[in-house]
């Protein structure tokens, strides 16, 4: 089964490739992301706290 999920952030450290022993390659990084949203008693926007993620691509 395969799940897809959307995360809008920036990527946090470099990509890093590999091999695996089967040939398979794989891509990791960590993604930051910050959840924002407007605040209306402020009259501004307003940052949640970071979140980071590990991202494993095989391909």
């Amino acid at each position: 089964m395969t799940e897809q999920i959307t995360v809008r952030g920036y990527v946090a450290t470099d990509p890093e490739s590999r091999n695996l022993p089967d040939g398979t390659v794989v891509v990791t990084f960590r993604l930051a992301s910050t959840p924002r949203w407007f605040d209306q008693q402020a009259g501004s926007w307003r940052d949640g706290h970071a979140q980071h993620h590990h991202v494993l691509r095989r391909g």
